[in-house]
């Protein structure tokens, strides 16, 4: 996941650099209708790749609503990616999509932290203001890395599944040496011992 992102940033670096000054004010999805158009596609990649990442780990998880909006975005991403820049329904879902991690991070954060449920309410608009309203493309990008950020900090703090598999095996391990316990007559028995000892103390 930090590789996936850390290539990312890498190729929007470059992008930038290539396409020269006015490059900023472009959306992420024209960087695909330029002499690099290579490097438009591998940014939407490594997107597509982050959110299967997501995806799957959550889903061997069990989160099982982190898992849906992950896959839902990574389905999106594709459309998005397989759709002109100029056609409607690739506007319509890159306007969606933003709002669907917003809104789906602000469930989260609400249920966790009230702080920071307000600060991520209002990021969208601090950073217009951090970019000093430079442009569409520019807030765009802003808020896909940010973003990123909240994936691979979500990702980080999902349960492993080897480690929930290992508890699960601990917890059947320890019934199945009850239950053999209760078969052979030893809980019994030493119920009956401390009885004893209980009555001997009595008396």
């Amino acid at each position: 996941m930090k590789g996936a992102s850390l290539a990312l940033l890498a190729v929007l670096a470059t992008l930038h650099w290539q396409a020269g000054a006015g490059a900023t004010a472009v959306p992420l999805s024209m960087f695909r209708d330029g002499n690099h158009a290579w490097l438009g596609y591998l940014a939407f990649a490594l997107l597509i790749l982050m959110g299967g990442v997501v995806a799957h780990a959550a889903h061997r998880c069990g989160e099982f609503l982190t898992c849906l909006v992950y896959a839902v975005a990574t389905v999106m991403l594709v459309a998005i990616a397989a759709t002109p820049s100029v056609d409607p329904f690739h506007t319509l879902l890159s306007l969606l999509l933003p709002l669907l991690f917003h809104a789906f991070y602000l469930r989260l954060l609400h249920s966790v932290v009230s702080f920071w449920m307000f600060v991520h309410l209002f990021v969208p608009l601090l950073l217009l203001f951090a970019i000093q309203f430079h442009s569409f493309g520019a807030w765009q990008k802003c808020l896909l890395l940010y973003f990123v950020f909240l994936a691979n900090l979500h990702y980080g703090l999902l349960p492993h599944p080897a480690g929930k598999k290992a508890r699960k095996q601990s917890t059947r391990k320890i019934n199945r040496d009850l239950e053999r316990l209760i078969a052979e007559g030893w809980i019994d028995r030493k119920r009956q011992t401390a009885s004893r000892r209980l009555d001997s103390a009595v008396t």
